[in-house]
């Protein structure tokens, strides 16, 4: 599934959390997680900043949305979410990551967690989106959301597949 496919449903998808006003301050702040040395992030990260770039949605909620890529190969995830007051994480495909450990982290600081690759989702990230057949579905844990201080609305939640 195209990479500006998921950052329209993740933008879509945040309008849906009732508390994000009180999980961000005056901004959105949304981390873009990738690796440099793997060449399938690098190249998400890549499409994701031209997205970005070209997207007429320069803030949500009347807050402006502000972006941070942070390459997990040498930065240190936690000091990256605290420094910038991240709000929202994208992972791009990782590699060699201990994904329970990162969505704990997510959970921790009240970190909505969204990722392409449904499987992260089944082990502990909050969001993510799958394609099926050619339509986008996307998929909630609803534990890890509710862990990590996210209140989807039940619009959102009648529509998406959701595991517990």
């Amino acid at each position: 599934m195209p990479v500006n496919v998921h950052y329209k449903l993740l933008l879509k998808i945040i309008t849906f959390d009732r508390n994000l006003d009180m999980r961000s301050s005056d901004a959105i702040g949304i981390g873009i997680v990738f690796q440099s040395m793997y060449r399938t992030s690098l190249n998400v990260k890549n499409q994701l900043a031209e997205e970005i770039e070209t997207s007429q949605i320069k803030e949500l909620n009347q807050k402006p949305i502000t972006y941070l890529f942070i390459d997990i190969t040498g930065e240190n995830l936690e000091t990256a979410i605290v420094q910038n007051n991240i709000n929202i994480l994208y992972f791009a495909p990782i590699r060699a990551v201990n994904i329970e450990e990162i969505s704990e982290l997510c959970q921790k600081h009240k970190i909505l967690s969204f990722s392409s690759v449904p499987k992260y989702c089944e082990m502990g990230f909050a969001v993510s989106v799958e394609q099926v057949g050619d339509k986008p579905q996307i998929v909630i844990n609803h534990t890890a959301a509710k862990n990590s201080g996210i209140d989807f609305s039940s619009q959102l939640l009648r529509l998406a597949r959701l595991i517990q």
